[in-house]
């Protein structure tokens, strides 16, 4: 019992700490306007990173991260998540990393309301091939199971952030710049300080719509 204290003390910890009302990083002077599904899809030719953020009724619950190069196709990361283990959708998992029928942006979405999930925080770069695709490269190799500069995919659960925001504080910094580890709502707050995402989306699952937000100047 001694030697799993400590693992209980930050479960716990992790737990409370999210423990707060949905969206608490979105300002409260931005407006934003309702777009259809389709906005989210991928555009063929130009790579992408979409990150997910999603909040309960208690707070953020989960981080998960999606990546599109052009002629490479798209992967899903969903460290310590359940996509593909239960529910409607079926797909293998290979180190947390969803290499074939990969679920595009809307199919992860629709799936999340299966599951109580209040809102995400949907944050999209696009544009910067060279960088993007080297995400997507590093995820790719990972999901064989091999360590990439010492980076795995294979998270636990409780832990999804804590991958996510390492692996973007160490990959992609030539995009953005975010702290090595950080709950969910603290990635989003870095993000929306520092992040310079090209399109926020937030997605209201109790009303099914889907939101966009520009950044503040």
């Amino acid at each position: 019992m001694s030697s799993k204290l400590p693992l209980i003390i930050i479960a716990i910890f992790m737990c409370v700490s999210c423990m707060h009302a949905p969206l608490p990083n979105l300002p409260d002077n931005w407006t934003g306007r309702i777009v259809p599904p389709e906005v989210l899809e991928d555009k063929p030719d130009m790579a992408s990173l979409q990150l997910f953020i999603m909040y309960g009724g208690l707070g953020c619950n989960h981080t998960a991260s999606r990546y599109y190069c052009p002629g490479k196709g798209a992967l899903f990361w969903d460290p310590g998540g359940n996509y593909g283990h239960h529910g409607f959708v079926k797909v293998t998992r290979k180190f947390n990393v969803v290499t074939q029928n990969v679920p595009t942006a809307n199919d992860y979405l629709h799936w999340r309301n299966l599951i109580p999930t209040m809102a995400t925080e949907m944050f999209v770069w696009e544009g910067n091939d060279r960088i993007l695709c080297e995400l997507y490269d590093r995820i790719k190799t990972a999901s064989t199971g091999a360590w990439v500069d010492g980076f795995t995919t294979a998270s636990g659960g409780m832990f999804c952030s804590a991958a996510t925001s390492s692996f973007l504080h160490r990959f992609a910094g030539d995009l953005f710049k975010v702290d090595k580890w950080g709950l969910p709502h603290n990635l989003s707050k870095q993000i929306h300080l520092q992040g310079h995402p090209d399109r926020i989306y937030i997605i209201d699952h109790n009303k099914n719509t889907i939101r966009l937000y520009h950044p503040a100047p």
